[in-house]
């Protein structure tokens, strides 16, 4: 378990600002070395760094100009829940995706990631 909750909340910040940077590298230095990200559950999850930074330079190849908005936060200990919207550019189109992230963080890294979305919602007209 972290520290405190301000810790495991300080690093999902800096979580969300590294996307916003779409920044691969920023983004994986905060996960532990063995982290586990559900990008889209349910599904297989990556796991570990190199697993993450892969999927994370993949996506910064499609995907620009991110804004998140986190519309609900909850910190219980090293668990951080959040409702979010994700917006941005996605091979030249506008996106918005609703998601519900959960992470788990221990020791100031990310150890967890859950992310609940519908990857229909590319396909979907973005809204405002």
């Amino acid at each position: 378990m972290s520290d405190s909750t301000g810790d495991a909340q300080s690093v999902v910040d800096a979580f969300v600002k590294a996307w916003e940077r779409n920044d691969p590298d920023e983004i994986v230095a905060l996960f532990a070395d063995d982290a586990v990200w559900y990008d889209s559950v349910p599904s297989e999850p990556y796991r570990g760094r190199d697993a993450i930074l892969a999927i994370l330079q993949r996506y910064a190849r499609h995907i620009t100009d991110v804004t998140i908005e986190v519309v609900n936060q909850a910190v219980n200990g090293d668990v951080v829940f959040q409702e979010r919207i994700d917006r941005g550019i996605r091979n030249g189109k506008p996106f918005a995706v609703e998601a519900v992230c959960v992470f788990r963080v221990e020791d100031g890294k990310i150890v967890e990631n859950r992310d609940y979305w519908s990857p229909a919602a590319y396909v979907k007209k973005p809204t405002a």
